[in-house]
């Protein structure tokens, strides 16, 4: 946690900050929250940051619909949406715009949030709500995230969804964005994570402000939140 620290800059967080929280494909709230403990609890108990935690509908397994049940599912495993194939073989995100309705609806009555920290799959959905509210920028919408915190990221699967984010880039530059890349993970490569952090990059022929450079942690692992982090 320390070098996390070392890394993020100090004006990201402070005066308890809301972090939105967003787990992997396979994982759920509370097992996530579970795992970020040793990050979670020293920043909370700094009265840095506070983490809220939600979870994808569908079950990972057999991709049935849930309950978004909190106490009773310790043990499910959840996705946020499913990739699928079109009979010409083009991937698609099936049920994610349902799982952007959950998240405006989660943070509409638990909100708002000053930034969003997302697993895998969760900085698929992190990413893509983010560049939803900008896309739909309302008075009565949720605020735009201050900063993303994303561990293995990667951009949408499905052209359109990507478009979604590319489409949105010059918006994205402008918010701070922490990411992680693990040398060894097979799941979600260096090269894919780095086709979403570069649309956080500023162009080279404009003249970029350094406090909005994408901060990003190599390590030497795989798919994982690196313990290098604790």
């Amino acid at each position: 946690i320390k070098r996390m620290g070392d890394r993020l800059p100090a004006s990201w967080l402070g005066n308890a900050s809301r972090i939105l929280c967003l787990h992997g494909s396979g994982g759920n709230a509370i097992e996530f929250a579970s795992y970020l403990k040793p990050l979670t609890s020293e920043l909370e108990a700094m009265s840095l940051a506070t983490f809220h935690f939600t979870q994808g509908r569908y079950d990972f397994h057999s991709h049935a619909v849930l309950p978004i049940d909190f106490e009773n599912d310790r043990e499910a495993s959840r996705c946020w949406y499913i990739v699928g194939k079109t009979s010409s073989g083009v991937k698609r995100m099936i049920g994610v715009e349902s799982a952007l309705e959950h998240l405006e609806q989660y943070v509409e009555q638990h909100g708002p949030f000053d930034g969003i920290l997302g697993f895998s799959q969760g900085t698929v959905m992190a990413t893509m709500f983010t560049s939803s509210l900008i896309q739909r920028r309302s008075p009565k919408r949720a605020s735009i995230p201050k900063m993303l915190v994303l561990f293995a990221p990667r951009l949408p699967v499905d052209v359109e969804c990507a478009k979604m984010v590319s489409d949105v880039s010059h918006h994205l530059k402008s918010i701070p964005s922490y990411h992680t890349v693990g040398d060894k993970d097979t799941m979600i490569r260096p090269a894919v994570s780095a086709k979403l952090i570069s649309q956080f990059c500023a162009s080279t022929r404009r003249p970029q402000n350094k406090s909005l450079t994408p901060v990003v942690h190599t390590h030497g692992g795989g798919h994982e939140v690196p313990q290098s982090c604790f």
